[in-house]
């Protein structure tokens, strides 16, 4: 018993010994480097399967973009309002109707001209919906001014209103897409957050305002004596000529030190009777250089000289009694007629202040006058006269 005892305890011993022996030459590592590329791969496969899952809902939930303002179908109420105004303006009054080329006098327009356009024709093509979008009737407005720049010189205010008819056409169309865009935004939900403190927007940083330019006349350009009096004459009809018509009194209009600061008064009246010739235009006006004063002179002579021949073979020759009608046949400088009349607008400016408003009258009646005055230059007269002579006729 002991010794089967003994064999058995020996043969455990054995076993314990084989079985250690065994552990130690055959450790249990691969069944760990096993399990732990498993569990790398199951995490990495998890995790690269979330995004997947994200991106493709991300999809789903994506909004359709809004689009450009060009693009979008037109809005014929905004397009109609801004024709109207378009139309009021009496710069822009050349391009309402259809060029003629005899009533216009603008010969071979059509041949220099092959895209015509008109307002008329913006107005009916809106009303019968031939717009699709906003680009083609944007197309449309700038052709015309196109036009009116490619058939007249650059000395020509019908070309200077053709540019402008462009500025507006852009200034329209970066206000109104703006609003546009907004209205979207906000069907849609869409919030845009202020700007923060302390840092400014570029969109709100001010633009350096542009002095506006008004129509000059060319110094060459005469015209007629009897069509510069009419100008005036309906200009002493305006509501606001009240103030420009008569000269100024210190003491009844209130004005006290006006002629210690206005050094060339002007008013309306007197203004007709240096169209009349009953009295001499200011010998120096500021804002006429010597070389325009030389032009003007040689332009005004040559011309003197032609009506005087004709005055004195007619025997009508002015015998100074006040009564002679000869000088509705001669002609004045349109560029010294618009600087004397300017000068009752820059007096009252200079006196008054910018602001006041008095001041907004005088633009007022700069406004109408400048629009008389490139009529009379650019719109043919009866009888053959024509309206301006030298380089200041124009067209459409």
């Amino acid at each position: 018993y002991h010794h089967h005892h003994h064999r058995s305890s020996s043969s455990s011993s054995l076993t314990a010994m084989k079985q250690s022996s065994a552990s130690t030459s055959n450790p249990v590592l691969p069944s760990l480097t096993l399990v732990r590329p498993r569990a790398t791969v199951s995490s990495s496969s998890s995790s690269s399967s979330r995004p997947a899952a994200q991106s493709s809902s991300s999809k789903i939930k994506r909004k359709q973009p809004i689009g450009k303002f060009e693009d979008a179908p037109l809005d014929s109420k905004r397009a109609l309002t801004f024709l109207n105004e378009l139309e009021a303006n009496p710069e822009f009054k050349y391009f309402k109707a259809k060029v003629d080329e005899v009533r216009d006098n603008a010969p071979r327009y059509y041949r220099l001209i092959l895209k015509p356009m008109w307002f008329d024709e913006v107005r009916a093509r809106i009303e019968d919906g031939r717009y699709p979008n906003h680009k083609i009737f944007l197309q449309d407005l700038r052709q015309i001014g196109e036009n009116a720049k490619t058939y007249n010189d650059r000395n020509n205010p019908v070309h200077q209103y053709g540019g402008r008819l462009i500025s507006k056409v852009a200034k329209w169309k970066r206000e109104v897409g703006s609003q546009w865009r907004k209205e979207k935004e906000r069907e849609r939900g869409i919030v845009r957050q202020p700007p923060k403190r302390g840092k400014v927007s570029k969109k709100t940083t001010p633009k350096s305002s542009k002095k506006k330019q008004y129509f000059r006349a060319d110094p060459a350009t005469l015209i007629r004596r009897v069509d510069a009096a009419e100008l005036v004459q309906r200009l002493t009809e305006e509501k606001e000529a009240i103030w420009f018509l008569k000269k100024v009194d210190e003491v009844t209009h209130g004005a006290p030190g006006y002629y210690q600061k206005i050094t060339q008064p002007m008013y309306l009246e007197k203004v007709l009777s240096i169209i009349k010739g009953k009295e001499q235009p200011p010998a120096q006006i500021p804002t006429i250089s010597e070389e325009e004063r030389r032009q003007i002179d040689s332009a005004m002579s040559s011309s003197s000289l032609s009506v005087k021949e004709e005055i004195v073979a007619n025997g009508n020759e002015n015998k100074g009694d006040g009564s002679n009608e000869d000088w509705k046949k001669m002609y004045i400088s349109a560029l010294l007629f618009q600087e004397t009349v300017n000068l009752i607008w820059t007096n009252c400016i200079k006196f008054n202040g910018k602001s006041s408003s008095i001041a907004a009258f005088a633009f007022t009646m700069k406004k109408k006058f400048i629009a008389g005055l490139t009529d009379i230059i650019i719109s043919p007269r009866g009888g053959g006269g024509g309206g301006g002579l030298g380089r200041g006729g124009g067209r459409r």
